[in-house]
């Protein structure tokens, strides 16, 4: 992917990644076909990566919850999650 430097991405970020995509681009087409009918495409995964590539590894940018866990955001943040399992 031109503009990445693969020896930054660590072990397992892209399968991991790549999951999280399929899941919110077909979520959002299932959701709502009328506005993101073909949004499940090869172009915009690969957009998609390119995007959290350059806010995770380039820019070192951490996740909401990453910044209240190290303690350097408060708790009380309001964000969006989803769970995608529970363990017992």
């Amino acid at each position: 992917m031109p503009g990445t430097d693969p020896r930054l991405i660590p072990k397992g970020w892209i399968k991991n990644h790549y999951k999280w995509i399929i899941w919110k681009l077909s979520s959002y087409e299932r959701m709502f076909p009328d506005h993101f009918k073909g949004s499940l495409t090869v172009e915009h995964v690969i957009q998609q990566l390119k995007y959290r590539y350059d806010r995770e590894i380039d820019k070192v940018e951490r996740s909401a919850l990453r910044k209240i866990l190290e303690r350097d955001d408060v708790p009380q943040k309001r964000m969006v999650l989803c769970v995608s399992d529970v363990k017992k």
